[in-house]
């Protein structure tokens, strides 16, 4: 019995029908990876030993895109699954398991691998225009790993980024809003392409988006799941009709009339548009999907269409569909949103004076000079008639509001003076003075002309600026300070100047004559152990004389007064520039280490040199070296970018001649010597891998070049060890391995164990069971005895391996349980008996057997039970009682009925009970 093959990945609206070749009723499950069968059927085979299922509708409702109105890349975990479908027959079992994805392709004339890697899933025009606010999404499946990436084209110049990067074998969702990019790239791009690239190249097609005006008043925004399973957007901008029915439904009792339900469906009518000629053929998608939403009220909510006309005549240029739909949660509320202002011209007609008085305006009263007896117009909330008061029962008023008397016990006499009323302010809390004898608060900026000085301790709650020196005799203490190296917080310098802070970042150099460090240090990025140096300056060179500038001069950074640097002639140097954390806000890193250049001053890319001549002289103070590029083709990337100031040089290997010829002199030997040293370099990457690099001549790597790598393993390394690899797991490819213990273990972390063969079973041999035997390696013991193989089960045991032992456990051999009678020489009984109606006397004595051993001195007389069976139950069931517990039976007359000879058939049975089975054998008398 067996499975057709299927292949690994399969679209489910292609899915094929699923072959099994089996000659009798097989059962057929299938399940989800890591969960349990959700399909059991059984099957019977056709004439021609064949069972063929269509898995189509089955499979297609388990796959689910999901949409999220989401700013940032996110995997959609049902679209793509694996099943597993397992077909039994009797003991035959075979098992397939594949990979599915919610997508159909009609008429597929190219592989499935090549055309998921180079398409997006959509059917959309690849020149799309939209608005600032558009939805716009971009679903891929990653057959091997992929990276999403953007260029925005902007008046100032391309910037590209990377959108997302997805693993092999997932299928993600990008949103690709023009306002998500505008802010990513920090601007507003006229165009932007996007594109998924696999392994450093350009895998898919261009993905075009313009920016583009709303084409209509009436324009909205329609998104559907498609046939390939992503996610797309149309700008519906034709005509727009809304529509309610309303059902009354009216209650009559007796001569009342009541309205006790009202139905209500609303149905919203949209035109397209005029639709070109790719736009008609890609909206044919949307109508018989299942997933549609609308763009409504700054929110995205699902519909369902309910009528649609999708009919064209193919001479027509441009032609249009219609639809009509209605909200899949549609419920006889509304939500209507309310404006802060009211909008809109107010005309007032101002009624007669006699019901309504406006007062002038107050800039058509007359002044007049404050005093404490000036009067102000008031009056109550809850009276239509005015009243008056003065400034100084006014100024009275606040006063004693705030617990202030005056001197008077009273109201601020009439003509009250400037000075007085400068004291009541200052009193009852004004902000213009500061008190000298009470505690006070300026809201304003104080200068102090001839210094500050206090007394007591001095508080500046939101920080201090000096443009001066700041002394403190005594030391400084920041935050809540507590000392300690483990438990201390906070930071302070003490009147001797020692310090104990949290970290310490310092940008240029740091000199110490100790250094103690009490922690783990860590390092951030990729690592080269290898000379290294910092470019202070460049210049551009010619390196031929031929008038051309194709080289670099390039001077370097002293780390130390008369530093020369160690790096020598044909080195090939590594360079990375990343000047990125001091960027203007709002500009988007790249998050990965590619050669891109940004726009400004902000960079970070790699640059590939190789060294032409060292300049480094400690009589001439010259500290520099030239260079040359490495062309685009020969570096990773695939693009290659010049040095610049601030870049960090490392060797990476050295391109000289190494090859030892037999007429160079000792000087050309050493010199080859020196550049074969410098081929070699130790790599570690931030992304925890430690590699060792040989025979490095130029920056790209062959496999030849991982002298060892401790981490995740080269490709060309994967590609030839094929299903033994584990992706994303460590391991350790090195040229040699020379060990002296070598212990293998499983995934758990166990050791592996190593089954070895002992021959026949000792009574005094050592045995093992998943334990260190005295040659260092983790055994568990297989013996040979009574005819099988048995495995140890018990470290040490020394119990014999036997049916019924504790400690073994049989691997080979028959271990089926039988039974046979004998007489009481030992001689073979048959199945049948012939004996002498006259005078009868048969010894019967069973022996059971598992396998080929005898183990009835193993089993107790209880075990056995005997029956008759002469087709007359009431006397055989009184004989076999009268037998209870009886092992071995002796056949007599007095056994027989009367006339037995005359029975149709007279058998004698015994049953054997052995652990959890019976076993039984008949004799039969004639």
């Amino acid at each position: 019995m067996t499975i057709d093959s299927i292949a690994s990945l399969q679209l489910s609206g292609n899915l094929p029908n699923v072959v099994i070749h089996a000659t009798e009723e097989t059962t057929v499950t299938l399940q989800e990876a890591g969960g349990e069968p959700f399909m059991t059927h059984r099957y019977q085979p056709d004439g021609n030993g064949r069972i063929e299922i269509n898995l189509r509708d089955i499979v297609i409702p388990r796959l689910t895109f999901h949409l999220q109105d989401s700013d940032t890349p996110y995997r959609q975990t049902d679209i793509v699954k694996q099943f597993t479908l397992t077909a039994t027959m009797d003991d035959e079992t075979d098992t397939q398991s594949f990979n599915v994805l919610r997508a159909g392709i009609d008429n597929l004339a190219d592989s499935m691998d090549n055309f998921l890697t180079g398409n997006f899933l959509t059917w959309q025009p690849n020149c799309k225009p939209v608005t600032y606010y558009t939805p716009e999404f971009l679903t891929y499946y990653a057959v091997s790993a992929a990276t999403i990436k953007c260029t925005a084209h902007k008046e100032t110049g391309d910037v590209t980024v990377t959108l997302a990067t997805i693993p092999a074998g997932q299928c993600w969702t990008v949103p690709v809003q023009y306002g998500i990019i505008a802010g990513k790239v920090g601007g507003y791009p006229l165009y932007y392409d996007v594109w998924a690239e696999v392994g450093g190249s350009r895998a898919t097609y261009i993905q075009r988006y313009y920016a583009s005006d709303m084409k209509s008043e009436e324009e909205q925004w329609v998104l559907f799941e498609n046939s390939l399973g992503g996610i797309d957007c149309f700008r519906a901008y034709g005509d727009s009709e809304n529509t309610a029915e309303h059902t009354h439904n009216v209650a009559e009792i007796e001569e009342d009339s009541e309205e006790y339900r009202v139905d209500t469906q609303r149905k919203y009518k949209k035109n397209t548009g005029h639709l070109g000629k790719h736009e008609r053929l890609w909206l044919l998608d949307f109508f018989p999907s299942l997933g549609k939403y609308i763009y409504t009220g700054s929110y995205i909510r699902k519909i369902v269409v309910v009528d649609s006309d999708v009919s064209y005549q193919a001479k027509e240029l441009p032609s249009s569909y219609s639809f009509t739909y209605r909200f899949a949660t549609a419920r006889p509320y509304l939500n209507i949103p309310r404006a802060d202002i009211p909008s809109g011209a107010i005309d007032i007609a101002l009624p007669d004076q006699g019901s309504f008085t406006l007062a002038p305006r107050l800039a058509e009263f007359p002044r007049t000079q404050l005093s404490g007896g000036a009067l102000l117009p008031v009056q109550s909330p809850y009276s239509d008639t005015w009243g008056s008061t003065t400034m100084a029962a006014l100024l009275q008023y606040i006063a004693s509001g705030l617990g202030y008397e005056t001197e008077g016990g009273g109201f601020i006499p009439p003509g009250i003076s400037e000075e007085e009323v400068r004291q009541l302010i200052s009193v009852i809390g004004s902000q213009k003075f500061l008190s000298k004898e009470h505690a006070d608060t300026a809201a304003g900026l104080i200068t102090f002309l001839s210094g500050l000085m206090s007394n007591e301790v001095a508080t500046f709650v939101n920080g201090l600026v000096a443009n001066g020196l700041i002394s403190a005799n005594e030391g400084i203490t920041i935050g809540e300070f507590i000392a300690g190296l483990y438990n201390g917080k906070g930071a302070r310098i003490d009147k001797q100047g020692n310090a104990e802070v949290e970290s310490l970042k310092v940008r240029s150099a740091l000199e110490v004559i100790e250094l103690i460090i009490n922690r783990l240090s860590a390092i951030e990025g990729d690592q080269l152990i290898s000379e290294n140096d910092t470019v202070e300056r460049v210049e551009e060179i010619d390196t031929d004389s031929d008038g051309v500038n194709d080289g670099y001069r390039l001077h370097l950074k002293d780390k130390w007064e008369g530093y020369l640097t160690a790096q020598y002639e044909f080195n090939v140097l590594k360079g990375i520039i990343n000047t990125l954390p001091g960027s203007q806000s709002g500009y988007s890193a790249v998050t990965e280490a590619e050669s891109v250049e940004t726009s400004g001053a902000n960079r970070y890319y790699t640059c590939w040199i190789y060294i032409i001549r060292n300049g480094a002289h400690a009589s001439s103070g010259n500290n520099y070296i030239d260079v040359k590029m490495y062309p685009d083709s020969e570096v990773p990337a695939g693009r290659n970018y010049p040095p610049c100031t601030m870049m960090k040089i490392a060797r990476w290997g050295n391109n000289g001649v190494t090859e030892v010829d037999e007429n160079d002199d000792a000087d050309t030997r050493a010199r080859k010597a020196q550049y074969r040293r410098r081929q070699s370099c130790l790599y570690l990457t931030s992304s925890g891998e430690i590699v060792k690099l040989s025979h490095v001549t130029k920056p790209k790597l062959e496999i030849y070049n991982y002298g060892f790598k401790l981490g995740e393993l080269p490709d060309a390394i994967k590609q030839q060890l094929g299903g033994r690899i584990v992706e994303g797991e460590d391991y350790l490819w090195a040229r040699g391995v020379v060990v002296q213990d070598f212990i293998p273990l499983d995934k758990q972390g166990k050791p592996v164990i190593n089954y070895i063969r002992y021959g026949v079973w000792d009574p005094l041999g050592r045995y093992h069971f998943e334990s260190l035997n005295d040659t260092g390696i983790y055994e568990t013991s297989l013996v040979g005895h009574l005819g099988c193989v048995w495995q140890c089960l018990v470290d040490g045991t020394h119990q014999e391996p036997k049916w019924n032992a504790t400690d073994w456990m049989i691997v080979e051999g028959n271990t089926q349980l039988s039974m046979r009678f004998y007489d009481t020489d030992g001689v073979p009984y048959g199945d049948t008996l012939a004996v002498r109606p006259a005078s009868v006397n048969v010894p019967l004595v069973p022996h059971a057997f598992y396998g080929y051993t005898d183990i009835t001195d193993d089993l107790p007389d209880s075990a056995f039970s005997w029956t008759r069976d002469s087709q007359s139950e009431p006397l055989d069931g009184a004989w076999a009682e009268n037998h209870a517990g009886q092992r071995a039976l002796t056949i007599t007359t007095a056994d027989l009925p009367s006339s037995w000879w005359t029975l149709p058939k007279l058998s004698f049975t015994c049953t054997a009970t052995v652990g959890d089975s019976d076993i039984e054998q008949s004799a039969n008398l004639i």
